[in-house]
């Protein structure tokens, strides 16, 4: 599904306006599976939301797959067909490119 980007709370989470479809609505606080950031309050937290905010601003379209590992969690990803907001094409390969953020896939 589709939403747009309401706010950046940290390094992965987001608040999303999802588009369920027949113009319904509805506001979810998101986090992004397969990298880690530091948390509230650590060093680096502040530097990796700066990253996220300037990837994902407010109003940014993103496409969301809910993964099934917890309420709340998901992949987020840049809407596709439309330009990648950074060199590296996606949002996790951007915040782990940026040395703010690591890798959890493995």
């Amino acid at each position: 599904m589709s939403g747009k980007i309401v706010s950046v709370i940290d390094g992965r989470t987001f608040v999303v306006d999802l588009d369920l479809g027949w113009n319904v609505h509805h506001y979810a606080t998101l986090r992004a599976t397969n990298y880690d950031c530091p948390a509230d309050g650590l060093p680096g937290w502040l530097e990796a939301k700066k990253v996220a905010q300037r990837l994902l601003p407010p109003g940014a379209t993103v496409v969301v797959k809910t993964t099934g590992e917890s309420w709340g969690y998901a992949e987020i990803e840049y809407a596709p067909y439309w330009q990648p907001v950074s060199e590296e094409g996606s949002l996790r390969t951007a915040m782990i490119a940026s040395g703010h953020a690591r890798d959890r896939s493995l």
